[in-house]
C-alpha cells in the first residue's frame, strides 16, 4: 500500500504490483510548488530557501520523465529569468496560457482559486486530458470533477486525493469557485 500511496501523485497513470514488487507505468518527480508550502523565520523563510528550491526544481525539469504540464509550469513560474538561471525566483501568479485565451478568458480566477492550490501538483503528472494544463481539460471533466470533488446523491467526494490539500480545500473558498463554474447551487457542501 505504501508504493500505491506515493503513486497517487507521483505516478497518476501507474500502480504497484505487490506480487512482483514492480511499478507498472511511470512515476514522475513532482515540482516543488512554492505557494503550497508554509514557511518559517530565519533560515526557513521562503526568500532564504528560494535558491535551493530553484535548484531542486531545475533537477525536476531536467529529468527525462517530466510531463509537458510539469515542464510548462516550471518554465512559466520561473519567468522572466528562467529556471536554469541562478537567482531566478518562482512567480506565484503563473497561469498556463491556455487558461487565458478565447472562451477561457474568465478562467484565471478558477485556476488561481482551485487548480493551482489544490489540483495542480498531482494532476500535472496525469494523462494529457487530466493534467489541467488547458482549461478545456477542466471543462471536459466537469461531471467527473463535480462527482469526485463534491458530495452528490450517488457519490462521495475523494478529491483532492492527498490529505493536506483536501483539508485545505474544504477550509477554503474553493467550493464557491467550483459551484460557480459548474452552475451547481447544491454541490460542494461540507
Amino acid at each position: 500500500s505504501i508504493s500505491n500511496n506515493c503513486l497517487t501523485c507521483h505516478g497518476v497513470e501507474s500502480w504497484y504490483d505487490a506480487s512482483t514488487h514492480t511499478i507498472s507505468g511511470r512515476a514522475h518527480f513532482l515540482p516543488f510548488d512554492l505557494p503550497g508550502f508554509r514557511y518559517g523565520t530565519g533560515a526557513f523563510t521562503r526568500s532564504a530557501q528560494e535558491e535551493a528550491f530553484r535548484k531542486l526544481n531545475n533537477m525536476v525539469r531536467t529529468t527525462t520523465d517530466g510531463t509537458t504540464a510539469t515542464n510548462e509550469l516550471l518554465d512559466g513560474a520561473y519567468q522572466p529569468g528562467g529556471i536554469a538561471n541562478v537567482g531566478s525566483t518562482w512567480h506565484d501568479d503563473f497561469i498556463p496560457a491556455d487558461w487565458k485565451v478565447g472562451s477561457y478568458q474568465d478562467y484565471p480566477t478558477l485556476y488561481r482559486g482551485v487548480v493551482a492550490p489544490y489540483c495542480r501538483t498531482c494532476h500535472q503528472t496525469a494523462a494529457t486530458f487530466r493534467d489541467f494544463a488547458d482549461a478545456s481539460d477542466f471543462d471536459g471533466l466537469l461531471s467527473a470533477i463535480r462527482t469526485r470533488t463534491c458530495q452528490t446523491a450517488d457519490a462521495f467526494m475523494f478529491m483532492p486525493h492527498a490529505e493536506h490539500p483536501m483539508r485545505k480545500f474544504w477550509a477554503s473558498g474553493a467550493r464557491a469557485y467550483l459551484n460557480a463554474w459548474t452552475g451547481d447551487t447544491t454541490g460542494c457542501k461540507p
